[in-house]
């Protein structure tokens, strides 16, 4: 099985417009990475989704970097829920996740 480490969320911003990345660790239940896996996931900011079924593939050390569509505001809250994840290494275990969503502020 391979379930989700951890979601790390960063920020960037270009004048009043501001835009995320999740980093989501995809591992299997040795804790070891899983590659050539497909993470699928929504975006919201403010909780308003922004985008649906946003989709990237884990690298070799197990992490797939989603990028979140460009939102202007002066302030809020992104966050990336994940929603899938497709493996040959194994299905997956929503239930083993340690998390299945994060949430960064901004500024």
């Amino acid at each position: 099985t391979v379930h989700i480490q951890s979601i790390v969320l960063n920020s960037s911003r270009a004048g009043k417009n501001w835009k995320a990345t999740a980093a989501v660790t995809v591992v299997d239940q040795h804790g070891g990475a899983v590659g050539s896996a497909s993470v699928r996931g929504d975006w919201f900011f403010d909780a308003v989704a922004i985008q649906t079924d946003s989709i990237a593939t884990t690298d070799l050390v197990g992490v797939a970097t989603l990028s979140s569509p460009t939102v202007k505001a002066d302030t809020g809250t992104f966050m990336f829920r994940v929603t899938r994840i497709d493996s040959t290494t194994g299905s997956y275990a929503s239930d083993l996740n340690v998390e299945t969503e994060s949430s960064l502020r901004v500024p």
